[in-house]
């Protein structure tokens, strides 16, 4: 009997959470796609691809070696953009959105997109995210450690090719 009672209840309630659960989530995808992350992402990586580039030509790499040092940079972004790329990180986004806002906020954040003034914010956003990069730029004086450690093991590589072979 009690059995039947929980299963009843849950029967009527699990499909009205499912469906408020599917809102919610239908809503974060709204969201994400007003705002346009891929855009954001493609930007960053391609001033990420600039830094890279910019570090690579400051070794002085001979230019007998300049394709493989240019092929290593490749690598290094691929791999980088295949980690970033928008499609495998939408759904975990979407979790996110919909773990953390409610309903009712995720609806008010959509129409603030679609307003004048969201649209205003999501067309100014490159310029904001370019300033954010150029300062932050600025502020690194030392490479991150994995440059550091990819310089390195590019001059090892590089070293290796130079040795006389037996």
């Amino acid at each position: 009997m009690l059995v039947t009672r929980i299963l009843i209840v849950l029967t009527l309630f699990i499909p009205a959470g499912f469906a408020a659960d599917q809102d919610k989530r239908a809503l974060a995808e709204e969201v994400l796609t007003l705002t346009h992350p891929e855009k954001m992402i493609d930007q960053i990586m391609d001033q990420m691809s600039n830094m890279v580039h910019q570090q690579m030509q400051g070794m002085n790499v001979p230019d007998d070696k300049k394709a493989l040092v240019d092929q290593v940079a490749q690598e290094e972004m691929s791999y980088i953009r295949e980690k970033l790329d928008w499609v495998k990180l939408k759904p975990a986004y979407v979790d996110i959105y919909a773990d953390v806002f409610t309903e009712e906020e995720l609806r008010q954040v959509a129409d603030f997109y679609k307003s004048p003034g969201g649209q205003a914010f999501l067309n100014k956003m490159p310029q904001v995210v370019q300033r954010s990069m150029t300062m932050a730029q600025g502020l690194m004086a030392d490479l991150p450690a994995h440059l550091e450690e990819m310089t390195n093991k590019l001059k090892k590589q590089l070293e290796e090719q130079d040795k006389p072979k037996p």
